[in-house]
């Protein structure tokens, strides 16, 4: 729900709206010819990665949920910079597996 409006003095000036939704994608690759799909998986994340994120517009993440095979899917969690660092991201992304360890456990 986080976005940024730069001040008089050139920083970054954090907001909070009331609700923000996630844009998410879902994929099916199932029916891609297993050679291709590396290929595909490197193009894809190559041009997730040229899609700029407007700082103003929350939120600054979107997720894209890729089905390879029946039983095998892949995430990808874009984010900008300003709102999960270096510090942050591990925190979070151990959430993020805690979380998922307890949803696979029942």
């Amino acid at each position: 729900r986080t976005g940024f409006h730069w001040g008089g003095d050139q920083h970054p000036l954090q907001y909070v709206e009331k609700q923000a939704k996630c844009p998410t994608r879902y994929l099916d690759w199932r029916e891609t010819p297993k050679q291709r799909i590396e290929e595909q998986w490197q193009t894809f994340l190559a041009n997730d990665r040229a899609q700029p994120f407007d700082c103003a517009q929350p939120p600054l993440m979107r997720l894209v949920a890729v089905r390879i095979r029946n039983d095998y899917w892949r995430l990808v969690w874009s984010h900008h910079h300003l709102l999960l660092d270096g510090w942050s991201l591990p925190i979070v992304f151990k959430e993020l597996l805690h979380t998922y360890a307890c949803f696979c456990n029942g």
